[in-house]
């Protein structure tokens, strides 16, 4: 009877023993995202507008424009847009319906560096339907309106040379110009702005 005693409280005595607690997982090592950072914004040169940015008719917006050595600045002003009749294409094919618009732009050196390799060929226009294209640089040119490319050569080898353009911009009757965009070089993702 007593060796039965001795075997029940050691078998107790083994059931209160504190269990030991599992052991803590090691610490995790950071881990870097595998997701693509975002591109730093661009430095733009000093005296450059930014992408997006918005003006009037007579207002002049400064670019950072590329040339064949280094970049430069170059200001685009838009300085009209100008609602003309049909009769100043009525004699043109594929014409009837159309109304002409004269787009007129000033392009300045804003540099101390020879600008002349700058194309102003990145303009583009909006119409108020915005579904509608806009047919533009209208050939044969107009004589009202004929200087829709840059000079040939030597067009802004200074500070402060200047030339003006002229587009003729064909849209439906009730369907106007309402904005001209720039959207060359470093803006064609988000464009510059001229609207009255």
């Amino acid at each position: 009877m007593k060796r039965w005693s001795c075997l029940v409280l050691a078998a107790a005595l083994v059931a209160c023993q504190p269990t030991a607690e599992p052991a803590a997982p090691p610490p995790t090592e950071p881990t870097i995202s595998d997701a693509p950072s975002k591109p730093l914004p661009r430095r733009f040169l000093p005296g450059a507008v930014k992408p997006g940015t918005k003006a009037k008719p007579g207002e002049p917006l400064t670019i950072e424009a590329q040339t064949t050595g280094e970049n430069g600045l170059v200001s685009i002003t838009v300085t009209a847009i100008e609602e003309k009749k049909y009769s100043l294409i009525k004699t043109y094919e594929r014409t009837e319906g159309l109304i002409p618009y004269f787009v007129r732009l000033t392009v300045r050196n804003e540099s101390d560096r020879d600008m002349s390799d700058f194309l102003p060929i990145n303009i583009r226009f909006g119409l108020q339907d915005k579904l509608t294209p806009a047919w533009d640089t209208f050939n044969p040119p107009l004589r009202q309106c004929a200087n829709h490319t840059k000079p040939a050569t030597n067009s802004l080898p200074t500070k402060g040379a200047a030339y003006d353009l002229c587009f003729v911009v064909l849209s439906k009757a009730g369907n106007p110009v309402v904005d001209v965009q720039y959207n060359g070089p470093y803006y064609n993702e988000n464009p510059l702005i001229w609207a009255p």
